[in-house]
């Protein structure tokens, strides 16, 4: 199974796993960015499966660029939790990433990374990570990434439960809410 096979299995997986009104989209990046899968909700299997058809293997890594992108699209998203995942060996060239990413993580954006390859650059994606208030993931093989996703998409979904104690409120009136009363 090629690599590019193995980063789709991974996202299906994930999306698999995700509540299937969760969104979930996929940006390709080598020279420019693009989105492969615009925001999808988890649960239109086929439809993410055509997108991910879209996804091929390209020269040369411009992550910056990919990242300013995944920001346009994330700020501009209406979810609850807004969360990416970089799969990158993280050889690029320098550009602003701990500004981007602090940027990213005050917007509400937090940022993981998967490392692949033993040749990756394991600092840069540890310190974007942090700085994006995400986890670091290092896979010497790509063949990791579904189980990967996988576990980070459980993490990021268990974001979403709220386990505290509530009281409900009337808020307005209506008819089926007849006879019942608000206790202080």
């Amino acid at each position: 199974e090629s690599k590019l096979e193995i980063l789709k299995t991974a996202v299906i997986a994930a999306a698999e796993l995700l509540n299937p009104a969760f969104q979930i989209g996929v940006l390709g990046f080598d020279a420019a960015p693009t989105w492969v899968l615009p925001f999808t909700e988890a649960g239109e299997r086929e439809e993410i499966r055509t997108g991910l058809k879209r996804l091929s293997a390209g020269g040369g890594t411009e992550l910056y660029p990919a990242l300013e992108e995944a920001y346009r699209g994330l700020i501009s998203a209406s979810a609850a939790v807004k969360h990416l995942i970089i799969l990158s060996d993280g050889l690029v060239q320098q550009a602003p990433f701990e500004e981007l990413v602090v940027r990213m993580a005050a917007d509400g954006i937090t940022v993981t990374t998967v490392a692949v390859g033993t040749d990756s650059d394991r600092e840069l994606l540890e310190k974007i990570a942090r700085w994006g208030g995400g986890r670091s993931y290092f896979a010497r093989a790509v063949d990791s990434a579904p189980r990967i996703f996988a576990s980070e998409s459980m993490i990021v979904a268990r974001r979403m439960l709220q386990d505290e104690t509530f009281f409900p409120g009337l808020g307005e009136t209506h008819p089926i809410l007849l006879g019942f009363e608000e206790r202080e």
